[in-house]
């Protein structure tokens, strides 16, 4: 009977520090895994393989450029365009502004009250 509950602790104890351990492992691996993102990009590349030997370079390379980030490269546009359009903008305003320089006295030479 001891060496019945000898294993049995052994048993829990073991099983515990396993699921302690796969519970850390699992959380780091795929908790920023997208699974249904990977197997959709899978099975695109997947299809898109059997079809290459009947399509031009060219064109596959397009569509791979197409599948990859349709709108980053003109948001990226978009946004330098935006932001040139600001600072010609603010560039105008500055130059157009009159211009008023008034003296400043040195320290010395102002009258300090006593």
């Amino acid at each position: 009977m001891e060496t019945y509950s000898n294993f049995m602790m052994t048993l829990a104890m073991g099983l515990f520090g396993m699921s302690l351990i796969l519970k850390v492992l699992l959380d780091g691996i795929f908790n920023e895994w997208d699974a249904v993102a990977d197997i959709n990009d899978l099975m695109k590349n997947g299809l898109h393989l059997k079809h290459t030997s009947t399509q031009r370079a060219e064109d596959v390379m397009l569509e791979l450029e197409k599948a990859r980030a349709p709108s980053l490269s003109t948001n990226i546009y978009e946004q330098k365009r935006h932001m040139l359009a600001e600072l010609s903008a603010v560039e105008n305003r500055v130059s157009h502004a009159p211009v008023v320089l008034t003296p400043i006295m040195p320290a010395s030479s102002q009258n300090l009250p006593n």
